[in-house]
């Protein structure tokens, strides 16, 4: 008999990994939604504390950091960041509104505004640099060339 020829029923074995490999990616997708659902309903349940504030922060993130960079997307990420540093000013939280800067700062640099992305990242430095934490100020410059080296990339490319 020879070997080169197989029953009609056996699966090759690339199909069998393109299956694989699409249901797990249909899976990680599925994934994302649901996490997705499950922080907009917590953020209908909480008050307007800091944990609310977090809660807008992760929603902003899962905009900001998409696969796809949709203006849709960059658009919904900057509504969630400035709905929790609204939230972190009036509850007075240096800490959150500090994050949201951050936010505020990458997602500018996202939309290619990329002098509204460094007034952020200024306001952080100047934070910083009040509070004299070296380290800090090292992982903020560090972000900050990341991020300046990325605006000089062509980004109405890559925004959609």
């Amino acid at each position: 008999m020879n070997n080169h020829h197989l029953p009609h029923t056996a699966l090759p074995q690339w199909i069998f990994c393109a299956l694989l490999f699409l249901s797990t990616l249909l899976a990680v997708q599925a994934q994302q939604v649901d996490n997705w659902v499950r922080l907009l309903g917590m953020l209908r349940e909480t008050t307007p504390d800091t944990n609310q504030v977090k809660l807008l922060i992760e929603l902003a993130k899962h905009y900001l950091f998409k696969p796809d960079e949709l203006q849709v997307d960059l658009d919904s990420a900057l509504y969630f960041v400035r709905k929790a540093h609204q939230l972190s000013e009036s509850l007075g939280s240096e800490k959150w509104m500090e994050e949201c800067d951050w936010l505020l700062a990458l997602c500018h640099f996202e939309k290619n505004e990329v002098d509204q992305g460094r007034a952020f990242f200024q306001q952080v430095v100047q934070k910083i640099q009040q509070r004299n934490d070296k380290r800090e100020m090292a992982a903020a410059y560090f972000n900050i060339s990341r991020w300046m080296f990325r605006s000089n990339e062509t980004n109405d490319v890559r925004i959609r």
